[in-house]
């Protein structure tokens, strides 16, 4: 496993490009679903904080080892299928 700063910059670097997707179709797409858009761009801003919060978390870090990194592994394993269902929610606005 990464470490624990290593987790926190990919899981702001993912949501950030999912965010800038959903920027640029809102500027230059033909899409017209702008509300979908915006929640979009507002569960995956709400998926990033409650992630990095989960990640921060006192609990975590009380943990054994081997637990830690199952708890880590579970976590990153959620936020990723999470996000890869807002590409596909995406996918699905852009014609």
């Amino acid at each position: 496993m990464a470490s624990v700063k290593q987790l926190k910059k990919k899981v702001k670097s993912l949501c950030d490009n999912v965010q800038n997707e959903c920027y640029v179709e809102l500027l230059f797409g033909t899409s017209n679903e702008v509300e979908l858009i915006w929640s979009i761009m507002s569960r995956c801003d709400k998926l990033q904080q409650e992630t990095i919060r989960k990640i921060n978390s006192k609990e975590s870090k009380r943990l054994p080892a081997k637990e830690r990194r199952a708890y880590f592994k579970t976590l990153s394993d959620s936020f990723y299928s999470k996000t890869m269902g807002f590409i596909n929610d995406m996918n699905t606005i852009i014609p």
